[in-house]
């Protein structure tokens, strides 16, 4: 993709230039296990990331470089619940299920370069 650029006037008429950064997403399914597991690593040019709950049990995902159990955690994902990680977050991503689950946890990661 080539970079393209756009002439862009403010509400006082100060004109400037404006360039969009490309954006990449991957994604990535998890297996279901119940040790903690590092989801994704720490990322200068994440800008977003979410999480799918595809299992039977709750998914306990801690943000930043952190134990995680079922009683300390940053938030908890039920079963086919969904969370949007906060926009610019580019710590670690890490997650353990409370009992022994089946399934994934599916995860999206867009990056800006």
């Amino acid at each position: 993709m080539g970079q393209w650029q756009t002439d862009l006037v403010d509400i006082i008429g100060a004109q400037f230039n404006s360039s969009p950064s490309l954006s990449l997403s991957g994604n990535l399914s998890i297996v279901a296990a119940t040790p903690v597991a590092t989801q994704l690593l720490p990322s200068g040019v994440r800008v977003g990331a979410t999480v799918f709950n595809d299992t039977d049990k709750d998914l306990f995902v801690g943000l930043g470089n952190v134990e995680v159990s079922s009683t300390f955690f940053t938030i908890r994902v039920a079963p086919g619940g969904y969370y949007e990680v906060p926009y610019n977050f580019g710590g670690q991503i890490r997650g353990v299920w409370a009992a022994s689950p089946s399934g994934f946890a599916r995860m999206t990661e867009v990056l800006a370069v």
